[in-house]
């Protein structure tokens, strides 16, 4: 990927969808070695959907993340140049074509049919690898009857408890064999000890792991504060203060957590690589051009927004920290937009986009001890609407990485509200 060099100008285009008001919101920002007041050339092509910028001899073209009317041509001539520390930066609100985006403004996710990896898109010969060496934690192996099965939501057995002690009372039978009264939960199939369990040959798929028996994860061992220890010793030998991680036989990276409350581990989707490839033995290495994997980034945010959808918490702690008291830096998030389309391009990059991105904007801002937010001392007032979000370490710097990063790449004015920074998490992969 070719970088401009410092001389060289520098042009970053940024365009984003206001769904509500009907209008695209263009960008576009120059960075010169010295004050430049020239103003940039801005076209659009026939289609109404590409987006041309020429600038000091250099030329971009951005996609636009829907087609814009033909009054548009009209807001491009009529943007001044705002003055950024070093960046002349140029805004523009172009409406869009309501003839040919009817269909396009509609809603862009859809997390239970998005997700990365879930059930019904597993198979037979699909086996789970470590993402780093893509040594096998998980086959099916010769006889390749494993079932998949998508876990409830995370609020499913509080539901199931909550209608059990208000449902109605039952209605008196006709029958006088028939004691209609004695119809409890448990009978029914949602009573406290038809709780979800692992089972030899089943694995369960939430929107960030897979969940399995012991047995069924043979790449992998478990490690914890007192030392590393067999997978085999089985999960009942373990009493450690805190969720032992799992982690690779081969390479020694964690790639999970052991889940007692289920009676099996946890393999996060961030730390694996799938393929559905045949004759998978356990032990051994894939070729990783026969693997596919997702970003971390798009991982956890379909984590953040299932958990806006299902509880309407829009504030999280994010940390890596252990479930001790020690200080741990964080992050503090606020999902701000969960349906944000945009296109993106500068100078450095190879090539336009081909379509627009769905993604979720988050305003954060760092947070150097987590603890008092998530863990607040006794007699301390706790902060309403906030969840906490623990991640393995090195998902934990990916996605505060990928936070940064992304901020850069929005204009000068949109980097920043308040005392919060303003980032982006893409909801598909590239």
């Amino acid at each position: 990927m070719a970088s401009s060099s410092p001389s060289e100008p520098c042009v970053q285009l940024y365009a984003e969808l206001l769904a509500n008001i009907r209008q695209i919101r263009l960008y576009v920002t120059t960075k010169d070695a010295v004050r430049n007041d020239s103003r940039p050339v801005v076209t659009l092509d026939s289609s109404r959907s590409l987006v041309t910028v020429s600038h000091s001899d250099r030329t971009l073209t951005l996609k636009l993340p829907l087609s814009v009317s033909a009054r548009a041509r009209e807001h491009l001539a009529a943007s001044q140049a705002t003055w950024h520390g070093g960046e002349n930066e140029y805004s523009f609100r172009l409406p869009i074509d309501e003839a040919g985006s009817a269909v396009g403004v509609a809603p862009c996710h859809d997390y239970t049919s998005m997700s990365p990896w879930p059930a019904k898109g597993m198979t037979a010969q699909t086996c789970i690898c470590c993402r780093g060496c893509a040594n096998i934690l998980f086959s099916p192996g010769e006889a390749q009857n494993i079932v998949w099965k998508d876990l409830p939501s995370a609020d499913w057995a509080e539901m199931m408890d909550l209608w059990h002690c208000h449902k109605p009372d039952p209605i008196p039978s006709r029958d006088r064999d028939m004691d209609s009264t004695s119809l409890d939960g448990n009978t029914k199939g949602y009573g406290a000890s038809n709780r979800v369990v692992c089972k030899p040959r089943t694995v369960f798929v939430n929107i960030t792991s897979f969940i399995m028996t012991q047995g069924d994860c043979q790449g992998a061992k478990i490690t914890n504060a007192k030392g590393d220890s067999s997978f085999d010793q089985g999960i009942n030998s373990f009493s450690p203060p805190s969720v032992p991680n799992l982690c690779c036989k081969s390479c020694g990276s964690a790639v999970g957590e052991v889940q007692n409350s289920l009676q099996g581990v946890e393999l996060f989707k961030a730390s694996v690589s799938i393929s559905h490839q045949a004759n998978c033995t356990a032990g051994t290495c894939m070729d990783k051009n026969l693997l596919e994997d997702y970003p971390p980034e798009l991982i956890i945010g379909f984590q953040l927004l299932e958990a806006v959808e299902r509880s309407g918490t829009r504030r999280f702690a994010i940390h890596c920290g252990s479930e001790d008291n020690q200080q741990h830096n964080g992050l503090l998030a606020w999902v701000f937009n969960t349906d944000l389309r945009y296109s993106f391009k500068d100078t450095s990059s190879a090539s336009c986009s081909v379509s627009a991105r769905c993604a979720m904007k988050v305003f954060y801002k760092h947070v150097a001890n987590v603890q008092p937010l998530v863990n607040p001392d006794l007699g301390m007032p706790s902060v309403t609407s906030l969840e906490e979000l623990r991640l393995p370490l090195h998902i934990y710097h990916c996605i505060k990485s990928v936070l940064e990063k992304s901020t850069s790449q929005l204009p000068p004015s949109g980097r920043k509200f308040g005392e919060w920074e303003i980032g982006l998490l893409d909801l598909e992969s590239a």
